[in-house]
């Protein structure tokens, strides 16, 4: 079972600004592109999942970053009372990015019960397949700050086209091989057809 958080863990959000490479929190518009990338990579996961409650808006501790802060420790930081109301631009659009995540999981089998077969993981490009029957995913992840270009071998992936699971966007085959872009920070789902 994957989680990104859970009861005893700090919260991923408070993560994002404990890293000290960042050095931001909500306000900076790559915090919610972190969410979305790490739970698209949960989406991915052959298996079960879980969502603590707040995952699925970006929940972070004001005030919290290190152990200590605010009075909270790092083993029960995340124990809050989590909200039903009261969400912000960001915060509603993480839901409903969930709820799309969620959607695609449950109609691709791939997804969740498929082989998976690693074809990138380098630099800031990560890459795999998922198949499941006649059910095959292209879960492409681009974690640079920069949009990238993902070259995939057509023999390696199949099909002829790709469709964006989300967008509908379609990429066909040239050549031999895919080229699919992929924003800075951001996940691809594609139905290999």
């Amino acid at each position: 079972n994957l989680m990104m958080s859970n009861h005893d863990l700090v919260r991923f959000g408070d993560l994002i600004q404990r890293d000290p490479l960042l050095g931001y929190g909500p306000e900076n518009s790559d915090y919610w592109k972190r969410y979305k990338a790490a739970l698209s990579f949960l989406t991915a996961f052959t298996g079960p999942i879980t969502l603590l409650y707040g995952d699925e808006y970006g929940d972070q501790v004001n005030g919290f970053v290190f152990n200590g802060d605010s009075g909270w420790a790092d083993d029960n930081v995340a124990r809050d009372n989590g909200r039903i109301t009261g969400f912000n631009a960001n915060e509603t659009d993480l839901i409903t990015y969930v709820k799309a995540l969620m959607a695609m999981r449950d109609a691709n089998p791939a997804l969740w019960k498929g082989s998976r077969t690693n074809l990138i993981a380098s630099g800031n490009q990560y890459a795999d397949l998922k198949v499941s029957g006649s059910n095959s995913v292209l879960y492409l992840l681009n974690i640079g700050t920069t949009s990238s270009t993902f070259t995939l071998s057509q023999t390696a992936v199949g099909g002829t086209k790709l469709t964006d699971l989300l967008t509908g966007t379609v990429i066909n085959a040239s050549g031999g091989n895919y080229s699919v872009p992929v924003g800075a920070l951001t996940p691809v789902f594609m139905i290999v057809q």
